[in-house]
């Protein structure tokens, strides 16, 4: 994780968004944005996996736009203006 903020103007000095949260599931997601380029973090702190859908229009992503995970090989890809994930528990993706 280290080596993704180091490597990401987005994630050090972005501007911060919470995307979607939900108490009851342990998810949330936010952006951070910083000079035409965002990263979307999504992170599962509860005992189960979850769905989690998260609204990213007025980011700049396009109409099906595959993001690409910064610390693995998951992706996602923007469909009406959001993305759908699974995080298994107690995960997280970062998506640029």
């Amino acid at each position: 994780m280290i080596q993704a903020r180091k490597s990401s103007p987005a994630l050090r000095m972005g501007s911060f968004s919470v995307l979607a949260t939900d108490d009851q599931t342990g998810t949330l997601a936010f952006a951070r944005s910083h000079e035409g380029q965002t990263v979307v973090v999504a992170i599962n702190t509860g005992a189960e996996p979850a769905e989690i859908d998260i609204p990213v229009e007025g980011f700049g992503f396009a109409e099906d736009q595959i993001l690409r995970g910064l610390l693995d090989d998951r992706q996602s890809q923007v469909k009406e203006g959001r993305l759908r994930l699974r995080l298994e528990a107690v995960d997280g993706v970062y998506l640029a």
